[in-house]
Order: structure tokens, then C-alpha cells, then sequence
């Protein structure tokens, strides 16, 4: 049911009992502006709300119609809940189920934060790596390290070559 179906209900409701919707904010009691809202269909009432406009029509299915309209399934354990918010936009059946949700968001991000800093970290190292390999061919064109004493040798991708000492 969507709220302009519940507000046609309500008005059809009211009005063949002799209500108008100016008395019927006067007795739920709300600002009229409110139960107009409800009597267009722009926003659906909440439980509360709608529970006090069916008791004064004697209607309880206007009362268990809203009921289902905010009935939802949370999204971290299926659990069948009903949101009695005033904005509808619950998620979860209760406080353990959101504090769960956002526990995996935060694990999920900084998985995704952790795999960002290693495609960095081997762009990074590889960057590197070219700039030894580019440094130590231009101090040995010929490919081969002589210099034992050399602060690239741990690094170094060229050969180190040993003069033997006659």
C-alpha cells in the first residue's frame, strides 16, 4: 500500500463518518498542516499516529495497514522488523545489527585501504627498481659491477665481478 492509497482510505474513512480533517487534528491532537500531509498522501503517519486516527474512525485497519506498509527485513540478518521511525529509512532490526553493519564496513574499507597501499607500494618498488637498474648502467656500461665498496651492491641487478689479485 503506498501512502496515497492509506490516505484515500483514511479520507473515505473520515468523511463517511462526519469527520472533517480540521477535527480530526483536533483530536489526535496534531497540527492540522500534519494530518492534511497524511490526508494528501505525501508522507505516511507513524505507528503511533496512525493508531490514535484509527481509534477516533474505529478503523484498526488504517492502524494495521501502516503497520505492514513499515514492515521491512534487515539487511544484516533477514529478521522481519517494523520501522517506527518518521522518516522510514531504518535498516536494521535493532542496535546489535547495526553495530555489526558498520563493524564490516570499517573492516571492509581498510581491506580496500590495505590493497590500495600495496598497489602503490609495488608501483613504488618497481619505479625503484628501474631507477638502480638505469644508475648502475650508467656507471658500468658494460654491465657489470666492479665496485664491491658500491652503496647500490644490496640492490643492484648487475653482476659484481671480483678482479683476482695476482
Amino acid at each position: 500500500m503506498t501512502p496515497k492509497q492509506w490516505a484515500d482510505r483514511m479520507r473515505r474513512t473520515a468523511w463517511s463518518q462526519g469527520w472533517t480533517l480540521e477535527r480530526l487534528a483536533d483530536e489526535v491532537p496534531m497540527a492540522r498542516s500534519a494530518i492534511y500531509r497524511y490526508g494528501k498522501g505525501d508522507r505516511m503517519p507513524t505507528i503511533r499516529t496512525a493508531e490514535a486516527i484509527a481509534r477516533i474512525l474505529d478503523a484498526p485497519y488504517l492502524a494495521e495497514e501502516v503497520v505492514n506498509w513499515r514492515q521491512k527485513q534487515c539487511i544484516v540478518c533477514g529478521a522481519t522488523y517494523v520501522d517506527k521511525g518518521t522518516n522510514h529509512n531504518a535498516r536494521f532490526c535493532g542496535v546489535p545489527c547495526n553495530r555489526t553493519y558498520r563493524a564490516r564496513m570499517d573492516r571492509a574499507m581498510l581491506t580496500e585501504s590495505n590493497a590500495h597501499a600495496a598497489i602503490i607500494a609495488k608501483r613504488r618498488l618497481k619505479k625503484y627498481s628501474l631507477a638502480v637498474v638505469a644508475f648502475c648502467r650508467a656507471c658500468e656500461p658494460e654491465g657489470m659491477c666492479r665496485n664491491q665498496a658500491c652503496e647500490l651492491r644490496k640492490v643492484s641487478p648487475l653482476p659484481l665481478v671480483v678482479r683476482k689479485v695476482a
